[in-house]
């Protein structure tokens, strides 16, 4: 198939719920998940764009995710980009003041007791606090919460735990030389 964009059998409307899947994250997919974007938003409102993309079990995210997460904050002004699939965190960008997950991992899960990939750890997840400027979609602060799954229950992740994560979400710097916001907080 060509890359020239999602067929229109495949859009969703403001009328109809739905998944818009993307079978290609090109130029013409940016264009028209940007456009569809663009034609639902109204004066004021904050857009947090949920996509599950991905492998899972993946040391970083693909090179093509950021370039379609940082399309979609260029072209559409997507105030987050909320990914996930990887099963564990992945680090974090600020692109442009706006926060982009690359990939959040799982919160809570059934894999316990069914070995992961080492190093990967799905028995670690996090919560996202985020505040947004009401008038730009700013990133203005990000509270990261750390917890470990045990019996199918949420505990707060102790000291390795919490070390472990923060080397994973690479918190001192993120990738493509973005820093984290000076509000930033493990909490």
């Amino acid at each position: 198939m060509a890359s020239s964009g999602v067929p229109p059998s495949w859009a969703v409307d403001a009328h109809h719920p739905g998944v818009a899947f993307l079978p290609h994250l090109d130029d013409g997919t940016s264009r028209w998940l940007a456009g569809f974007v663009l034609k639902q938003r109204r004066p004021g409102d904050r857009i947090v764009l949920s996509l599950h993309w991905g492998a899972n079990w993946v040391p970083v995210m693909p090179d093509r995710h950021q370039w379609f997460a940082r399309q979609l904050i260029d072209l559409a002004d997507i105030d987050v980009v909320f990914g996930h699939s990887s099963h564990h965190p992945l680090p974090f960008e600020i692109y442009r003041d706006k926060l982009i997950l690359y990939g959040c991992g799982d919160l809570l899960n059934d894999y316990e007791g069914i070995e992961t990939p080492s190093p990967w750890r799905s028995d670690l997840g996090c919560l996202y606090g985020i505040k947004l400027d009401g008038d730009t979609g700013q990133l203005l602060e990000l509270d990261i919460l750390p917890w470990l799954i045990k019996r199918f229950q949420l505990q707060q992740a102790g000291p390795t735990d919490q070390d472990w994560l923060k080397q994973q979400l690479n918190l001192e710097r993120t990738r493509g030389g973005a820093s984290a916001p000076p509000s930033c907080q493990w909490a």
